[in-house]
């Protein structure tokens, strides 16, 4: 496996859309309350405001960073973080988005997120979804 981890890119657009399609439809539908698969449709992540909203995220700020985690050329997983400001510690918990289910990529992911919450001088909270 070859593993790259770099700050995201708008041009991430389309492959950051289906991962997240891919991992929202699996994640959070919940037939018994109204949330069917369609909720999270390619159709509703690929509409206009959808595509507003994923491509804002993909901006890195002074307040708001984001990378991503290929596998090889595949997208496998995001991570981003939201800053009060520069110098002030994580405003959300950090999220890691995972499609593939693997031990390895979790161990690498703390690593690198240790390793950035040093960087960005606060602590992190990590959440993997598999």
């Amino acid at each position: 496996m070859d593993t790259i981890i770099r700050e995201s890119k708008p041009k991430d657009l389309e492959q950051y859309t289906d991962l997240l399609q891919q991992t929202y439809q699996h994640a959070y539908t919940k037939e018994n309350i109204g949330l069917t698969a369609d909720c999270f449709s390619k159709e509703i992540f690929n509409n206009p405001a959808t595509q507003k909203y994923l491509k804002s995220n993909l901006i890195n700020t002074l307040n708001q960073k984001t990378w991503l985690i290929f596998d090889s050329d595949k997208l496998i997983g995001s991570i981003t973080c939201f800053l009060k400001d520069a110098k002030e510690a994580l405003r959300n918990s950090i999220n890691v988005k995972l499609v593939a289910a693997r031990k390895e990529m979790e161990r690498q992911f703390e690593e690198v997120m240790s390793e950035r919450a040093k960087l960005l001088g606060t602590s992190h909270t990590g959440i993997v979804e598999t």
